[in-house]
């Protein structure tokens, strides 16, 4: 979700009507944002306070820009995130359907 965000992606386009650019681009974002949320090698310890982060921000409330944000505004343009379930397991997913605009997303 948080990459997908990220990227003005949107989290259920087909990988295959995705370009080439852009699918560098999501892989791109996914590494930096594991590193910047996985703990520092050796010691265990976090490069920064504990918790996921992929807004920048410090504040732990705003650390996230969709993931179980759903009902609250878009941190980008104040729309409100959207939740869907996905798949057999009923994957939940998280988006903002203003930032993440695409054909492949149903209005609801």
């Amino acid at each position: 979700s948080e990459v997908c965000f990220e990227a003005r992606l949107s989290p259920f386009a087909p990988v295959s009507s995705i370009d080439l650019p852009t699918l560098r681009a999501v892989l791109e974002i996914a590494r930096r944002q594991m590193r910047l949320n996985a703990p520092a090698a050796g010691n265990g310890a976090f490069p920064q306070p504990p918790g996921r982060r992929t807004t920048g921000r410090m504040n732990p409330a705003e650390g996230l820009w969709v993931y179980g944000r759903a009902g609250e505004p878009c941190r980008r343009c104040g729309t409100a995130i959207k939740l869907r379930k996905t798949g057999v397991d009923a994957r939940v997913t998280y988006y903002c359907p203003r930032c993440q605009r695409d054909t492949a997303v149903p209005t609801p």
